[in-house]
């Protein structure tokens, strides 16, 4: 008895965990943002804890059984589309400016950035993993849709390997990209960073605009 419900509990849960990895690996705008700031060597802890903390949400709506219900919504999906081009053209435009204006090397970047850099950096996490038309489709009808063929037990367990693979995946980006620090030491290093993150930004905002 007991190993059949420990069999029905890691089922579901490494399907969760594998599923949710696939959905969150690929290179979008909120792991872009994730990356800039584990290069930065900035509040990684705070941007990797809320990105979890908005997953944690999604995941526990999508497994609840409400994702279906919120996505069908044309409303819904109209406003966050509208909002998450917004702001995705904003952000880019902000990474094109400071391919200019921005300081000389890391360490100036990190000294000119700390002293507002918290608030901003909170705003910027949370407006990344809320206002992502994709993180409603992935996350609620993806999730939501593999969860709903297990039993209600069975069904949080999946929602908990998803959670851990959102907090293995942004914790992993966070601190595992200080490491490249090194070799953004220098000015152009930095531009190339800023215009390829200006230039993927600019795309996904123009495509969610005239989808």
């Amino acid at each position: 008895m007991a190993t059949w419900e420990v069999t029905n509990f890691f089922q579901p849960l490494t399907q969760g965990f594998f599923i949710y990895i696939s959905l969150i690996s690929a290179l979008g705008p909120q792991n872009m943002f994730i990356l800039q700031q584990g290069m930065r060597r900035q509040h990684q802890f705070t941007t990797a804890s809320l990105s979890t903390i908005a997953d944690f949400i999604l995941i526990g709506v999508a497994v609840g059984g409400m994702g279906a219900t919120i996505t069908a919504s044309p409303v819904v999906l109209s406003l966050a589309t509208s909002a998450g081009a917004l702001f995705l053209g904003g952000y880019a435009i902000y990474s094109f400016c400071s391919i200019w204006r921005g300081p000389a090397s890391l360490e100036d970047r990190t000294t000119a950035r700390n002293s507002m850099c918290i608030k901003q950096t909170v705003m910027a996490t949370l407006s990344f993993a809320l206002l992502n038309p994709s993180a409603y489709l992935d996350t609620l009808l993806l999730v939501g849709a593999n969860s709903s063929r297990y039993a209600l037990d069975e069904r949080w367990a999946f929602g908990v390997g998803a959670i851990l693979a959102s907090a293995i995946w942004f914790f992993s980006l966070s601190y595992g990209a200080s490491r490249l620090a090194p070799l953004l030491r220098h000015a152009r290093a930095w531009r190339i960073l800023e215009l390829f993150s200006g230039c993927i930004m600019l795309g996904l905002a123009l495509a969610l605009w005239y989808q």
